[in-house]
Protein backbone atom coordinates (compact mmCIF):
# COMPACT_ATOMS: atom_id res chain seq x y z
CA UNK A 1 0.00 0.00 0.00
CA UNK A 2 1.04 3.59 -0.47
CA UNK A 3 1.17 5.53 2.76
CA UNK A 4 0.86 9.29 3.09
CA UNK A 5 3.35 10.00 5.82
CA UNK A 6 3.48 13.78 5.64
CA UNK A 7 0.89 15.69 7.64
CA UNK A 8 1.11 18.67 5.25
CA UNK A 9 0.28 16.45 2.29
CA UNK A 10 -2.74 15.07 4.10
CA UNK A 11 -3.91 18.62 4.77
CA UNK A 12 -3.24 19.63 1.16
CA UNK A 13 -5.24 16.69 -0.19
CA UNK A 14 -8.27 17.85 1.79
CA UNK A 15 -8.48 20.69 -0.76
CA UNK A 16 -10.44 19.92 -3.95
CA UNK A 17 -8.27 18.54 -6.76
CA UNK A 18 -10.53 19.81 -9.51
CA UNK A 19 -13.43 22.09 -10.29
CA UNK A 20 -15.99 22.38 -7.49
CA UNK A 21 -19.69 22.39 -8.31
CA UNK A 22 -21.17 23.88 -5.17
CA UNK A 23 -24.73 23.45 -6.38
CA UNK A 24 -26.43 20.10 -6.10
CA UNK A 25 -25.06 17.16 -8.05
CA UNK A 26 -28.30 17.08 -10.03
CA UNK A 27 -27.22 20.32 -11.78
CA UNK A 28 -24.12 18.54 -13.07
CA UNK A 29 -26.02 15.57 -14.53
CA UNK A 30 -27.05 17.21 -17.85
CA UNK A 31 -23.41 18.11 -18.52
CA UNK A 32 -22.27 14.57 -17.76
CA UNK A 33 -24.96 13.09 -20.00
CA UNK A 34 -23.80 15.28 -22.89
CA UNK A 35 -20.18 14.12 -22.91
CA UNK A 36 -18.60 10.92 -24.12
CA UNK A 37 -16.35 10.13 -21.18
CA UNK A 38 -15.97 7.23 -18.79
CA UNK A 39 -17.21 8.40 -15.42
CA UNK A 40 -15.28 7.44 -12.31
CA UNK A 41 -17.10 8.15 -9.05
CA UNK A 42 -15.70 8.05 -5.56
CA UNK A 43 -18.12 8.16 -2.68
CA UNK A 44 -21.43 6.57 -1.80
CA UNK A 45 -23.59 9.67 -2.17
CA UNK A 46 -22.01 10.71 -5.48
CA UNK A 47 -22.29 7.21 -6.93
CA UNK A 48 -25.87 6.81 -5.75
CA UNK A 49 -26.97 10.16 -7.24
CA UNK A 50 -25.31 9.38 -10.57
CA UNK A 51 -27.02 5.99 -10.77
CA UNK A 52 -30.37 7.53 -9.78
CA UNK A 53 -30.03 9.93 -12.71
CA UNK A 54 -29.36 7.10 -15.17
CA UNK A 55 -25.57 7.40 -15.28
CA UNK A 56 -23.72 4.29 -14.13
CA UNK A 57 -20.04 5.11 -13.56
CA UNK A 58 -17.49 2.94 -15.36
CA UNK A 59 -15.76 2.59 -11.98
CA UNK A 60 -17.39 3.42 -8.65
CA UNK A 61 -15.62 3.39 -5.30
CA UNK A 62 -17.74 3.26 -2.15
CA UNK A 63 -17.06 2.62 1.53
CA UNK A 64 -20.62 2.50 2.96
CA UNK A 65 -20.11 5.92 4.53
CA UNK A 66 -21.28 9.43 3.84
CA UNK A 67 -19.34 12.14 5.63
CA UNK A 68 -17.74 9.53 7.90
CA UNK A 69 -21.11 8.15 9.01
CA UNK A 70 -22.64 4.90 7.86
CA UNK A 71 -24.61 5.35 4.67
CA UNK A 72 -28.20 4.18 4.71
CA UNK A 73 -28.86 0.59 3.72
CA UNK A 74 -31.08 1.91 0.90
CA UNK A 75 -28.15 3.78 -0.68
CA UNK A 76 -25.68 0.93 -0.26
CA UNK A 77 -28.11 -1.71 -1.53
CA UNK A 78 -29.19 0.48 -4.44
CA UNK A 79 -25.61 0.95 -5.63
CA UNK A 80 -24.67 -2.72 -5.23
CA UNK A 81 -27.82 -3.99 -6.93
CA UNK A 82 -27.31 -1.57 -9.85
CA UNK A 83 -23.86 -3.00 -10.48
CA UNK A 84 -25.05 -6.59 -10.04
CA UNK A 85 -27.83 -5.97 -12.59
CA UNK A 86 -25.27 -5.15 -15.29
CA UNK A 87 -22.95 -8.04 -14.33
CA UNK A 88 -20.16 -5.76 -13.17
CA UNK A 89 -16.94 -6.81 -11.56
CA UNK A 90 -17.38 -6.23 -7.83
CA UNK A 91 -14.18 -6.00 -5.83
CA UNK A 92 -13.73 -5.69 -2.09
CA UNK A 93 -10.52 -4.06 -0.92
CA UNK A 94 -9.02 -3.02 2.39
CA UNK A 95 -7.81 0.55 2.57
CA UNK A 96 -6.70 2.21 5.78
CA UNK A 97 -6.97 5.92 6.43
CA UNK A 98 -4.12 7.84 4.78
CA UNK A 99 -3.28 5.02 2.37
CA UNK A 100 -3.89 3.93 -1.19
CA UNK A 101 -4.35 0.22 -1.77
CA UNK A 102 -1.49 -1.02 -4.03
CA UNK A 103 -3.64 -3.55 -5.86
CA UNK A 104 -6.11 -0.83 -6.78
CA UNK A 105 -3.32 1.50 -7.85
CA UNK A 106 -1.81 -1.16 -10.10
CA UNK A 107 -5.14 -2.12 -11.69
CA UNK A 108 -6.45 1.33 -12.68
CA UNK A 109 -5.35 1.08 -16.32
CA UNK A 110 -6.74 -2.45 -16.66
CA UNK A 111 -10.10 -1.31 -15.30
CA UNK A 112 -10.23 1.65 -17.66
CA UNK A 113 -9.32 -0.49 -20.69
CA UNK A 114 -11.73 -3.31 -19.85
CA UNK A 115 -15.24 -3.34 -21.30
CA UNK A 116 -16.50 -4.24 -17.80
CA UNK A 117 -17.93 -1.90 -15.20
CA UNK A 118 -16.40 -2.02 -11.73
CA UNK A 119 -17.74 -1.47 -8.24
CA UNK A 120 -15.04 -1.26 -5.61
CA UNK A 121 -16.30 -1.73 -2.08
CA UNK A 122 -13.76 -0.46 0.41
CA UNK A 123 -13.38 -1.81 3.90
CA UNK A 124 -11.88 1.20 5.59
CA UNK A 125 -11.68 4.58 3.93
CA UNK A 126 -12.05 5.60 0.28
CA UNK A 127 -11.15 9.27 0.66
CA UNK A 128 -7.84 9.07 -1.24
CA UNK A 129 -8.93 6.58 -3.87
CA UNK A 130 -9.71 9.23 -6.48
CA UNK A 131 -5.94 9.84 -6.68
CA UNK A 132 -4.99 6.74 -8.71
CA UNK A 133 -7.54 7.74 -11.36
CA UNK A 134 -6.45 11.39 -11.30
CA UNK A 135 -2.82 10.35 -11.65
CA UNK A 136 -3.70 8.22 -14.68
CA UNK A 137 -4.21 11.56 -16.52
CA UNK A 138 -6.43 10.06 -19.20
CA UNK A 139 -8.45 12.21 -21.52
CA UNK A 140 -11.24 9.67 -21.83
CA UNK A 141 -12.31 9.85 -18.16
CA UNK A 142 -13.94 12.30 -15.84
CA UNK A 143 -13.61 11.78 -12.09
CA UNK A 144 -16.28 12.94 -9.68
CA UNK A 145 -16.08 12.83 -5.93
CA UNK A 146 -17.85 14.55 -3.08
CA UNK A 147 -16.17 17.27 -1.06
CA UNK A 148 -17.94 17.29 2.32
CA UNK A 149 -19.98 20.42 2.95
CA UNK A 150 -18.68 21.97 -0.31
CA UNK A 151 -20.11 20.12 -3.30
CA UNK A 152 -18.99 17.80 -6.06
CA UNK A 153 -15.45 17.92 -7.40
CA UNK A 154 -14.93 17.18 -11.09
CA UNK A 155 -11.46 16.33 -12.38
CA UNK A 156 -10.78 16.09 -16.11
CA UNK A 157 -7.82 16.76 -18.39
CA UNK A 158 -9.98 17.16 -21.47
CA UNK A 159 -12.04 20.27 -20.82
CA UNK A 160 -10.19 23.59 -21.13
CA UNK A 161 -12.07 25.12 -18.22
CA UNK A 162 -11.13 22.18 -15.99
CA UNK A 163 -7.64 21.52 -17.35
CA UNK A 164 -5.95 24.42 -15.53
CA UNK A 165 -7.45 23.22 -12.26
CA UNK A 166 -6.11 19.74 -13.04
CA UNK A 167 -2.59 21.08 -13.72
CA UNK A 168 -2.57 23.01 -10.45
CA UNK A 169 -3.76 19.91 -8.60
CA UNK A 170 -1.07 17.76 -10.21
CA UNK A 171 1.57 20.32 -9.22
CA UNK A 172 0.33 20.19 -5.63
CA UNK A 173 0.47 16.39 -5.62
CA UNK A 174 3.92 16.30 -7.25
CA UNK A 175 5.21 18.84 -4.75
CA UNK A 176 4.61 16.31 -2.00
CA UNK A 177 5.28 13.13 -3.97
CA UNK A 178 8.49 12.45 -2.08
CA UNK A 179 6.49 11.76 1.05
CA UNK A 180 4.22 9.19 -0.54
CA UNK A 181 6.00 5.97 0.20
CA UNK A 182 5.31 2.30 -0.13
CA UNK A 183 4.98 0.50 3.17
CA UNK A 184 2.61 0.05 6.00
CA UNK A 185 0.84 2.70 7.92
CA UNK A 186 2.47 3.62 11.22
Amino acid sequence: MLVLKDHLLRLELKNPLGFVFSTSLENLIPILKSIDKKIISVGDYTTHKLIQSGLTPKVAVIDAKIMRRRASDDIINSVISSYKRINSVILEVDNLSGTINSELLESVEDMLESPDYYLIIVRGEEDLLALPFILAQREDIIIIYGQPKVGSVVVSTSFPQLYNMHILSMERINLYSSVIEEGTQK
